[in-house]
């Protein structure tokens, strides 16, 4: 009853914070690397008319998703390890591949019904804490690792991400990618907006010297995770780490935390439609999240604080239209 009561004020939002923090969140700090379960969500896999090219790219998927399982495997030897996979997914190659590696190396699977990638980081972190008690945190891995530029740097990037976290803490995987659009999102868009609709956290978070606001490489502590469900953020189908950034800066029983994990090369953005949704939803929901941050009493001054934050989203979002599309390789 407490998951499905957690679960939904995940997905349907509450107007206020909730005040009054229960007993459970002020667990202790002192305890590094307790119990770490590794997430890994394995990415949409298309299929085509042609099936030459539905069966390549499924055989794709699998190759990189089994980088990146070895990669957790590596560095965590008998360590727990849950794979999240789209039961839906129709490249069945891709789907039969990937189960087939994660029953060989002893993972749980958990299937969903999540189009959305962060839905499936939902998922899996909910399943990891919910199944083990003494799990203490989460580390999510990307099933789409195309390449790392260096290995030694990356693995040593990752068990300081384990180290370094404990329940109260959330340590975000910083790296620099091999994709202009994706390099250059954040300092054209993602910074700009969240300076504007976290103005008090966001120094924090820039002082952290986090650069990928949207990375999907974080460890995050039970404490964390608790908090940021009891405080009623939307967890939609879109961009969450930096809202997870938030709840750990603006709290004073948690961290926030960064870790080089040097330059990575995934999945590329393919072309100008994905760039401009990548965009436009970005900005739509972080001011759909950004509203429960306007809390003036009066009606009028409220409206408009809403009013002056849409004008400046506006703005910001059509430079990064113009600065950015030129990026994308069609």
């Amino acid at each position: 009853m407490r998951a499905r009561r957690a679960q939904k004020l995940c997905l349907h939002p509450l107007k206020n914070k909730l005040i009054q923090k229960p007993n459970l969140l002020n667990q202790p700090e002192t305890q590094l690397d307790s119990q770490v379960t590794v997430v890994i969500t394995v990415p949409f896999v298309p299929i085509f008319a042609d099936a030459k090219l539905t069966r390549e790219r499924g055989e794709s998927a699998i190759r990189t998703f089994s980088n990146t399982l070895q990669q957790a495997r590596h560095i965590l030897p008998d360590g727990e390890i849950i794979g999240v996979l789209e039961q839906k997914i129709e490249n069945q190659t891709a789907t039969d591949g990937i189960r087939q590696l994660l029953l060989s190396e002893k993972c749980q699977l958990c299937l969903c019904d999540e189009f959305e990638t962060v839905g499936r980081w939902y998922r899996g972190i909910r399943k990891a804490f919910d199944n083990n008690p003494g799990c203490s945190s989460v580390l999510l891995l990307p099933g789409d690792i195309e390449k790392i530029g260096d290995q030694h740097k990356f693995e040593q990037g990752l068990r300081r991400m384990i180290t370094e976290t404990n329940m109260s803490t959330l340590t975000v995987g910083d790296y620099t990618s091999t994709d202009p659009f994706k390099e250059q999102f954040d300092s054209c868009l993602a910074h700009p907006l969240l300076e504007r609709t976290f103005p008090q956290s966001w120094p924090a978070i820039e002082k952290a010297g986090v650069r990928k606001v949207r990375s999907e490489y974080f460890c995050i502590g039970s404490n964390v995770f608790k908090t940021f469900l009891h405080e009623g953020w939307r967890w939609l189908p879109f961009d969450i780490t930096m809202l997870l950034m938030h709840t750990a800066v603006s709290n004073s029983h948690l961290k926030l935390r960064r870790v080089d994990l040097g330059e990575i090369t995934d999945t590329p953005t393919r072309n100008v439609d994905a760039a401009t949704q990548q965009i436009v939803r970005f900005a739509f929901q972080l001011w759909f999240n950004g509203q429960s941050t306007i809390t003036e009493a009066d009606l009028a001054a409220r409206k408009a604080a809403q009013n002056k934050l849409l004008a400046e989203y506006g703005s910001v979002t059509s430079r990064a239209i113009a600065d950015l599309l030129h990026l994308v390789k069609e």
